[in-house]
């Protein structure tokens, strides 16, 4: 009965347990947003990167489209030279 006991508790704790995703950054789309090999699209928490390719948020920003266009390949450029192809754990 106790190892029965201890069974039920193993699996409910391997259930409660939060799951770990650990994949390989296989692209860098913007500076807030990367591609993982699994297809996965992941959008980074807290980052509101200008995105460089559509200049849409000049009004958000309140910025000339030029200065959010340079920030924005900055912002890619950054965050490739720190993860692309490397793993990351969401």
């Amino acid at each position: 009965m106790k190892i029965m006991r201890m069974k039920w508790v193993v699996v409910i704790w391997l259930l409660l347990v939060p799951q770990v995703l650990c994949e390989r950054v296989e692209r860098v789309i913007d500076g807030d947003t990367i591609l993982l090999e699994n297809g996965e699209k992941v959008r980074l928490i807290g980052i509101d990167a200008p995105e460089y390719y559509k200049l849409t948020d000049k009004e958000k920003f309140g910025l000339d489209e030029d200065y959010l266009y340079e920030w924005g390949v900055k912002a890619k450029l950054y965050l490739e030279d720190r993860i692309l192809n490397k793993d990351v754990s969401l």
